[in-house]
């Protein structure tokens, strides 16, 4: 079956945690916040690849996505130093 041996209540529960963690990515104000969801969103999407049997894609974009891209971009939000007063500040 497609759930690799799953049921498939544990594939729900991921896309639900997954909408839950894409509209918390958008919504935070926070960037710093907001790519610690996005990195929490790239894991979970790669364990439901692994869930479902898609071992080396789900691997791989852990490997790429979130050991690569996220990091890159939480390294470069830190380094430009956002205040915390210039982002609830309407300017």
């Amino acid at each position: 079956s497609i759930t690799n041996g799953f049921s498939t209540g544990y594939l729900d529960l991921l896309y639900i945690t997954a909408i839950i963690l894409a509209v918390k990515t958008i919504m935070s104000v926070n960037p710093i916040v907001s790519i610690l969801f996005l990195i929490a969103l790239f894991v979970n999407m790669a364990s439901l690849l692994i869930f479902v049997g898609y071992n080396f894609i789900g691997l791989s974009y852990l490997l790429v996505y979130v050991g690569a891209i996220a990091i890159l971009f939480l390294f470069i939000i830190m380094l430009i130093n956002i205040r915390i007063s210039e982002i609830t500040h309407n300017t």
